[in-house]
């Protein structure tokens, strides 16, 4: 009796394999949208060179990387000595560019667009890009700001690197520089300026219970308005009545 059981449930087991979708690559590609893109003008073989015969997975995608350093050998210098390189789980080129439709920065359909590049950058940094749009910084970049800066503005794009370096945009000696660009005369206190969460308790605490105590006033204050009002309309009614 345990044996057919035991046979049952091995057959079910396969069955159930058998039958899930098998994810596939995609063997064909928009040639319209391609042919928009910045790489348009080149050929398949271009990036999927003989190399890439019979390779998959991150195989493949470590090939088709060191075809864009051919042309790209700038920005491969500059992402070789960021944060990101040393990560370990990426980013890499198309992480943040995409594959086969990629688009000038200044396209507003581009992934690094100005008006995009925190949803980019949102795919790993879910906390800072929250915080972003919580911001003044943020606010303005919803709202179509051209002035308003981006992700890269203070971290820089493929040579981002860790805050603890000297050298990085947003270390403690030159946050000061970095704000001053935009906010001429910036005091020293931008030194400690950072990403942070509208929580009740942390960094964010201040933050978050003056939000909480404006939201509610501006409630109290437009809802006496509108009572004085209504009052006052009332008096005038009763008083056309007399």
């Amino acid at each position: 009796m345990k044996r057919r059981i035991t046979i049952t449930a091995i057959i079910g087991f396969g069955l159930f394999l058998l039958l899930q979708p098998v994810k596939t690559p995609a063997l064909e590609i928009d040639t319209n949208s391609y042919k928009a893109s910045v790489h348009g003008n080149m050929d398949c073989e271009s990036c999927h060179s003989r190399e890439t015969q019979g390779k998959s997975g991150d195989k493949l995608k470590a090939v088709i990387l060191e075809n864009c350093v051919q042309c790209h050998a700038d920005a491969d210098r500059e992402f070789a000595q960021s944060v990101h390189d040393g990560a370990g789980y990426g980013p890499d080129c198309v992480s943040c560019h995409g594959d086969h439709y990629i688009l000038p920065g200044s396209d507003p359909s581009s992934l690094v667009y100005q008006g995009n590049i925190s949803e980019t950058c949102g795919k790993c940094h879910r906390r800072e890009k929250v915080s972003f749009e919580e911001s003044f910084h943020g606010k303005a970049a919803a709202l179509g700001s051209k002035n308003a800066p981006d992700c890269t503005t203070c971290h820089g794009s493929h040579n981002i690197l860790s805050v603890d370096n000297p050298a990085a945009l947003v270390s403690l000696d030159n946050k000061t520089l970095l704000c001053g660009e935009c906010h001429v005369g910036t005091a020293l206190g931008a030194q400690f300026t950072e990403h942070y969460q509208l929580e009740a308790k942390g960094p964010g605490a201040p933050m978050y219970w003056v939000k909480k105590v404006f939201m509610w006033l501006i409630l109290v204050v437009v809802g006496l308005f509108l009572i004085h009002i209504e009052l006052d309309l009332w008096h005038k009614f009763r008083s056309s009545k007399s």
